[in-house]
């Protein structure tokens, strides 16, 4: 089975470092250096890096170890996992599938979160099947994705994963890689084009959002060379964010970041 993961290429953090693991997800997956962008309205960081892929997609210890913390019942943030390696780093899996296969019912329980056999206490090797990709806690009103942090022994700070994720997907034997910057997939038609009707924006669009308005606004900047080589996804991320602020400072805009009655107007009349 060809796994593909497509990454895109952050900014390095001061908290960056690489660690030797497995890819964690086991499927079609997109990801790029979200961590520390702001979260809450500003109120708080990203401690992981975004992993989205679709629900049931498996899970995979991204190193020998042992399960030391597993969330039951369901918490707010949803189900979660935390292995923890030799060396005492941790890795912790958030938003865990809650969800009935196929469903979005939320009443799947434990049976669909974690794989038959795990629970706080078990050894697990690198790459064995530890749960499934959901969007269980406050990410039910985004997409369905794997929160992945990683965390120093002792302390527990957090440190950014992007590079030992890259890392691991530039490793496996069975993962083609491809830089979300080429071309990947079907092709897209650009808006105004020709190839697709004009679409007319009448929401407010911001960072965290994931829906078709998004995925248009993402069209619309390539097509006025403002995230050129993205993929429109529909998921509103920080490249998302910087092709908005850059728009809105050619145009003489407050720098937001989102989509508001300004840059809404601007963008229905480019």
């Amino acid at each position: 089975m060809m796994i593909l993961v497509i990454f895109l290429i952050g900014t390095q953090d001061a908290f960056a470092m690489t660690r030797d693991i497995l890819f964690p997800v086991a499927g079609t997956a997109a990801f790029q250096d979200d961590f520390h962008d702001p979260r809450g309205g500003g109120t708080r960081v990203h401690l992981g890096v975004d992993i989205l892929a679709d629900k049931m997609t498996p899970l995979l210890a991204a190193n020998d170890g042992k399960i030391v913390y597993l969330v039951s019942p369901e918490a707010s943030w949803g189900y979660a996992i935390t292995l923890q390696d030799a060396d005492g780093y941790q890795y912790r899996y958030l938003h865990v599938n809650n969800d009935t296969p196929g469903t979005d019912d939320g009443n799947g329980g434990e049976l669909h979160a974690y794989a038959p056999g795990i629970t706080p206490g078990t050894k697990v090797v690198r790459g064995q099947l530890i749960g499934w990709v959901g969007d269980s806690g406050n990410a039910e009103t985004i997409t369905s994705h794997l929160h992945f942090e990683l965390r120093e022994p002792g302390n527990r700070v957090a440190v950014n994963p992007y590079d030992s994720l890259v890392a691991a997907a530039s490793s496996s034997k069975l993962i083609a890689i491809k830089d979300i910057g080429h071309h990947v997939g079907s092709a897209e038609p650009v808006a105004g084009t020709g190839d697709a009707p004009e679409f007319h924006f009448t929401k407010k669009l911001m960072f965290g959002q994931k829906s078709e308005d998004v995925r248009q606004l993402q069209l619309k900047l390539k097509s006025l060379g403002y995230l050129s080589g993205v993929t429109a996804t529909g998921y509103f991320g920080s490249l998302t964010k910087k092709a908005v602020q850059a728009l809105q400072r050619d145009h003489g805009l407050e720098q937001v970041g989102y989509v508001g009655p300004g840059t809404r107007a601007l963008l229905n009349r480019s």
